[in-house]
């Protein structure tokens, strides 16, 4: 929630674009701003919204300065259709066998630099299995990043639509 709440902000920084289309730029429900505003206003309320204010235009200097060099917009437009990323897993699978549901969750939360909690369905994870996902996703990211980096090649040759390298990308 921490991320998502620093990404719907920063992307709120210096635009009058209503919440709502944020959300669907970052890729997390359109409701998800509701939720936001009451945690704002609670900042508000108990001072610590000029804090966490600093902070974020902190953090957006450095992102200015060192940008990411991934088109997430891009990539979220393509993941819309899970399919699509399911089938460049299977490709690029040696034995060119379906992933399981971990897999493809995970390839998702890399492409498209967002949480699984957020995900589509079915690759959404509840909200009570979200500790032992970051677990798993560590194991996976391990046993699995050279299929992932490899799925990501084949949609990066074959989208229209510029992607950005690498796979995955961390902010400073």
């Amino acid at each position: 929630m921490a991320h998502a709440e620093i990404s719907l902000l920063l992307a709120r920084i210096g635009t009058s674009r209503p919440w709502s289309h944020l959300t669907a730029d970052l890729g997390l429900p359109r409701a998800f701003h509701s939720p936001l505003a009451r945690r704002i206003r609670a900042r508000r309320a108990h001072g610590t919204w000029p804090t966490l204010l600093s902070q974020l235009e902190q953090l957006l200097d450095e992102l200015q300065a060192h940008p990411p060099w991934a088109h997430y917009r891009h990539r979220r437009i393509l993941a819309d259709d899970l399919r699509l990323l399911s089938q460049a897993l299977t490709s690029a699978h040696p034995r060119h066998e379906t992933p399981i549901l971990a897999v493809q969750r995970r390839f998702w939360e890399l492409f498209t630099g967002g949480e699984a909690y957020f995900a589509p369905r079915p690759l959404a994870v509840p909200a009570d299995h979200h500790a032992k996902w970051r677990q798993r996703r560590e194991e996976l990211d391990a046993e699995q990043m050279e299929l992932f980096e490899a799925a990501f090649r084949i949609l990066d040759h074959s989208s229209p639509l510029r992607l950005g390298r690498p796979l995955s990308w961390q902010p400073p």
